[in-house]
């Protein structure tokens, strides 16, 4: 699990759409339809399925629990039109 914020960079595999990097736009705003379901603002950086397209702006639906979020992981952070991975 994965603490995200605004200029966060993070990846998620998903089972048949491939692995897709994100940078986080804005902070998590939660779900109207579930309490523990979170919404990430995000643009797509790349992604080794066919789902999505580099630079798409979507909504990213994760679980948060005990303070971090789930089903994410977090890379690195979005600096000088660059990331700045996490070592």
């Amino acid at each position: 699990m994965a603490d995200i914020k605004c200029g966060d960079v993070f990846k998620r595999y998903e089972r048949y759409l491939g692995t897709t990097t994100f940078v986080c736009m804005e902070s998590l705003i939660q779900s109207k339809g579930y309490k523990n379901e979170y919404l990430l603002y995000s643009t797509v950086l790349s992604t080794t399925g066919d789902f999505y397209e580099e630079m798409d702006e979507v909504y990213v639906t994760t679980i948060r629990k005990y303070g971090k979020v789930g089903h994410v992981e977090k890379i690195g952070v979005w600096g000088d039109g660059k990331i700045k991975y996490i070592k």
